[in-house]
């Protein structure tokens, strides 16, 4: 049987990460204030012009500061760029601690925390944006981040198939490759569904939101719980759809 790597904690996590968290918790508020700037400045200038049509100048003029103080914190745009996806996976990981925390056999680690990732995801279409022109100009970076995510969602799923919460009979990457993609792609084209089931109605895009989240997470719960868990896995995901998700203190980024 593959070995189960332990519960994640802070001290698993890499030397670097916290490194670099505890470099940040010594700035002060305003030059955190400031970082924030920046970075929300940078995300949407990446997402509206791609990186190959943004310059640090217009990040700094959208963010309100120098282009030399730009250059101070990040260095480079390719820096600027990584730094701006390292937030996002950092933001999901601030989300996602609590389910991170539960144990490896933990089944409300899958119900729970594909409800939270829906969530999430709404606060993260900038980002996807971003991504696509990442895609279309060939410069994906490689974070390691978001692969060692990646792989403790692995390591959680493969657990529960071997204590039979989740069938077996189901393909683990190409299982988590769809959920990633449903989600994302509802969020990418989420206002095209409203315009085209709801035209001119503003308050559209909320209901579609809340049947489209119960429509996919029922269904993936049905999919690949096994039958004696699959009815207080529904009960579950039912209770956590009336409560609210976690968020990142800066959530109200769009």
């Amino acid at each position: 049987m593959r070995e189960v790597r332990p519960v994640d904690d802070d001290r698993t996590r890499p030397l670097r990460q916290r490194a670099k968290r505890s470099a940040e918790r010594l700035l002060s508020p305003e030059a955190q204030a400031t970082l924030g700037r920046i970075l929300d400045s940078a995300q949407s200038c990446f997402a509206e012009r791609g990186y190959a049509g943004t310059s640090l100048r217009w990040v700094a003029e959208n963010a309100g500061v120098t282009q030399p103080l730009v250059s101070h914190y990040f260095g480079s745009k390719d820096q600027l760029f990584e730094a701006v996806l390292a937030r996002s996976i950092a933001d999901y990981e601030v989300v996602q601690a609590d389910q991170f925390a539960r144990e490896l056999d933990d089944p409300d680690f899958f119900v729970v925390g594909l409800t939270i990732l829906f969530r999430w995801l709404r606060g993260q279409r900038e980002v996807m944006r971003l991504l696509q022109w990442a895609r279309l100009e060939n410069r994906l970076p490689g974070l390691q981040a978001g692969a060692e995510i990646w792989d403790r969602i692995r390591t959680r799923a493969r657990r529960l198939i071997d204590t039979g919460v989740l069938r077996e009979d189901i393909d683990l990457d190409g299982a988590l490759i769809f959920i990633d993609a449903v989600m994302k792609g509802f969020w990418d084209r989420r206002d095209d569904y409203v315009a085209l089931l709801q035209p001119g109605d503003s308050d559209a895009g909320a209901e579609l939101e809340r049947i489209c989240e119960r429509t996919f997470l029922l269904s993936l719960v049905r999919a690949f719980f096994t039958p004696p868990h699959q009815t207080s896995a529904e009960a579950r995901l039912l209770r956590t759809l009336t409560e609210p998700s976690p968020t990142p203190s800066d959530s109200s980024r769009k």
